[in-house]
């Protein structure tokens, strides 16, 4: 089914970006305003390539 697809891939990404965000953005991250938090996951998927 193409929901269970789509979360399961947003599910991954999440995972990904978690992982490779430093502790200090971690501590910081619920602190961020929307963009700044959608700024931080897109740097970090475009090193990703």
């Amino acid at each position: 089914m193409a929901l269970t697809r789509t979360i399961e891939e947003l599910t991954e990404i999440a995972d990904y970006v978690l992982s490779v965000m430093t502790e200090a953005e971690k501590e910081n991250y619920l602190e961020m305003t929307d963009q700044e938090q959608r700024l931080l996951i897109v740097n970090h998927l475009a090193k990703r390539g």
